[in-house]
C-alpha cells in the first residue's frame, strides 16, 4: 500500500501517533540526547503531544518561559531512556527492565508522569532484589516517589544480611550507612552488622588516594566511620565471645568505650551510656503458629449440610473470605498459612487493608497466584500452603487490620473459631 495511506491501516490513535513519532512526522522539537555509546543525537518529538501528557512538558512549551529553541537539549538522560519515556507518553505501554527502570522512574517523577511512575514501582515490587537495593535507595531518596523509597526501607530491614554484604553496600554514603545503623526493624545479629560496617571502612580506606596515614588500621576504620555510626551499633547485645574474638581485635573502639560495654555485659550500669543495650526489634525471631480449625473434623460441629459437604471435598467454592488481625505491638506480616485438601491446587489473591479503610491496599498480590498442596501438615495438623507477603507488611499495635483471600479451586475448610488469641511464649 501506498505509504502517504498509512493513516487508514492504524486503527486507533495511540497507533497513528506512534507511527508519527517513530517515522519522524509533523514533529516540531528535538531532544538532544546522549545514546550508549556516548554520541549526542537528537529525537524529533510532538510538543502538543508531551504537553498533554506532562505539567513539565506543558510550562516548557506553552508556558509564559516557553522553550523557542527547535533542539532542547536533556543532559540527565539518555537516548535509551527517553525512547522508552516516550514509548509511554504515546501508547501509554512500557518495557521495563532491570537495566532502564531507574532511568525511566526517575524521568517520570521528574516530568510529573504519576501512572509511569506506578508502574515503576510496581516492576521494582516485583523484581527488586536485596543485593540491588543500596543501587536503588540512593537515586530515589531525593525525589518525591515515596513509595519507592519505603520499598527499599523494607526490603533492607527484611533481608538485611543479604543487602549489607552486597557489593552496592559499599559504594553507600556516610550519612546513609548511619541511617542504616539507626534502624530497629533490621533483621540481622548484631555482628554481622558490625562486620558489614567493618567492610564498609575498609573499602573507604582502600579506595581513598591519601589515607591519614599517622592513623593505625584501627583507627583509620574509626575516622572513615565516624563517631555517630560507631555508636550507633549495639555491641552490649553481642555476646562476649563475639565482641572478644572480631571487635576487640579491630582496634575501632576506644578505652572509655571498651569500659563501658565490658560493664555492660557485667550488668553494672555505666555512668554515661553511648550504647543501645536492647536489642533490635527485627533481632527478635518470632512466629505465630495458631489455626482457627480443630484437626478432629467431630469438633466442628454444628455445621450445615453445604458446610459438612465443603469440608469433606464435595462442593466447590470460590470467592473471597476475610480475616481481621489486631496485633499488640509492632510486627512485620511475611506470610499466611491457608488449609486446603491433600494434593490439591489453589489460586489465591490475597489482599491487607486498615479494617476501617478498605480503599487503602497496603498490600496486593499481583492476580492469582497458584499454589498446591502436598502432603505435609501444617503444624502437625492441616494440609496448606504459604502465601508470602513480598515485601512484609508492618502492622502497627491496636489497628485492626483485614487479609482479605479470593480463593479459587477445589473446597477449603471454613466455619473456623471466630476469635482466636495468640499468646506465644515467644514474646
Amino acid at each position: 500500500m501506498d505509504s502517504s495511506f498509512w493513516q487508514t491501516t492504524l486503527p486507533s490513535v495511540r497507533d497513528r501517533s506512534f507511527y508519527a513519532l517513530n517515522n519522524s512526522l509533523f514533529c516540531d522539537v528535538e531532544f538532544s540526547v546522549v545514546d550508549s555509546s556516548g554520541d549526542k543525537v537528537n529525537i524529533p518529538v510532538h510538543k502538543y503531544v508531551l504537553a498533554i501528557s506532562s505539567p513539565v512538558f506543558q510550562a516548557m512549551f506553552y508556558g509564559q518561559l516557553a522553550e523557542t529553541r527547535q533542539v532542547v537539549d536533556l543532559p540527565d538522560c539518555t537516548k535509551e531512556g527517553l525512547e522508552e519515556l516516550l514509548h509511554y507518553v504515546y501508547t501509554d505501554e512500557v518495557n521495563l527492565t532491570e537495566s532502564n527502570v531507574m532511568e525511566v522512574m526517575l524521568l517520570a517523577d521528574k516530568y510529573m508522569l504519576p501512572f509511569l511512575v506506578e508502574r515503576c514501582n510496581h516492576y521494582l515490587r516485583e523484581s527488586l532484589k536485596p543485593e540491588d537495593v543500596f543501587t536503588v535507595l540512593p537515586q530515589v531518596q531525593n525525589t518525591a516517589n515515596k513509595k519507592a523509597f519505603y520499598l527499599c526501607w523494607d526490603i533492607i530491614d527484611t533481608y538485611t544480611q543479604r543487602a549489607v554484604t552486597s557489593q552496592p553496600f559499599l559504594n553507600i554514603s556516610r550519612e546513609l550507612l548511619c541511617e542504616v545503623l539507626a534502624r530497629e526493624w533490621l533483621h540481622i545479629e548484631e555482628i554481622d552488622l558490625f562486620h558489614a560496617a567493618d567492610r564498609w571502612a575498609s573499602f573507604q580506606i582502600k579506595n581513598k588516594k591519601n589515607p591519614k596515614a599517622e592513623l593505625v588500621e584501627g583507627g583509620r576504620k574509626r575516622n572513615e566511620l565516624g563517631e555517630e555510626a560507631v555508636h550507633l551499633i549495639r555491641f552490649p547485645v553481642m555476646s562476649q565471645k563475639e565482641f572478644a574474638s572480631y571487635v576487640l581485635p579491630s582496634d575501632i573502639l576506644i578505652k572509655s568505650e571498651i569500659v563501658e560495654i565490658m560493664q555492660a555485659f557485667s550488668g553494672i550500669e555505666a555512668r554515661q551510656e553511648v550504647f543501645k543495650c536492647e536489642r533490635r526489634i527485627g533481632q527478635h525471631k518470632e512466629r505465630w503458629s495458631e489455626v482457627r480449625f480443630c484437626h478432629d473434623e467431630s469438633s466442628l460441629q454444628p455445621m450445615s449440610f453445604r458446610t459438612r459437604k465443603m469440608f469433606l471435598g464435595e462442593t466447590n467454592i470460590q470467592g473471597p473470605i476475610c480475616i481481621d488481625l489486631l496485633v499488640n505491638k509492632r510486627v512485620s506480616l511475611a506470610g499466611v498459612r491457608l488449609i486446603g485438601f491433600h494434593n490439591r491446587q489453589y489460586q489465591v489473591n490475597i489482599e491487607i487493608y486498615r479494617a476501617n479503610d478498605p480503599y487503602t491496599i497496603l498490600y496486593q498480590s499481583i492476580g492469582h497466584q497458584h499454589y498446591t498442596t502436598g502432603e505435609e501438615l501444617i503444624d502437625g495438623l492441616y494440609p496448606g500452603f504459604t502465601v508470602m507477603i513480598h515485601p512484609p507488611v508492618k502492622l502497627e499495635p491496636d489497628v485492626c487490620y483485614t487479609i482479605d483471600a479470593d480463593i479459587r479451586g477445589p473446597p477449603y475448610p471454613q466455619c473456623g473459631r471466630v476469635d482466636i488469641s495468640v499468646y506465644p511464649h515467644l514474646r
